[in-house]
């Protein structure tokens, strides 16, 4: 388990980081609210100046997207740590290494579970037979 010094830093980075993504979001969101279809993709000449229109549109929402999903697992680490369950696995309530939330700070499982986790979800949503 981290100790309440490893504990103050790793608040203190995620605050900073959460900070430094709203504010990133914030100017995305704005730069996106302000540009048009057409002037991301330009003058559409034909069906392939459409698609990399359309690409560009979608990576730059795809770009918004991660950094929310980013601001929403550090809200999430967050909390654990205002709750007392910062450091304890989501399976096992084992404890998670302290190297492991050194690199990933919003890790919610042990390696061993997440590796179970991993191969258990690997191909994603799909139905199987």
């Amino acid at each position: 388990m981290p100790s309440d010094n490893d504990l103050k830093a790793l608040r203190k980075s995620m605050e900073d980081r959460l900070g430094e993504l709203r504010l990133q979001i914030a100017a995305e969101t704005a730069e996106e609210a302000g540009e048009h279809y057409r002037d991301i993709a330009g003058e559409v000449v034909d069906a392939g100046d459409e698609a990399v229109g359309a690409e560009l549109a979608g990576l730059e929402n795809a770009l918004i997207g991660r950094n929310v999903g980013e601001v929403r697992d550090l809200e999430a680490a967050l909390q654990r740590l205002a709750h007392g369950s910062y450091g304890r696995c989501a399976d096992c309530q084992g404890e998670i290494e302290r190297a492991r939330l050194k690199v990933n700070p919003t890790c919610t499982r042990c390696q061993p579970c997440q590796r179970v986790h991993e191969r258990t979800y690997a191909g994603g949503a799909h139905s199987s037979l």
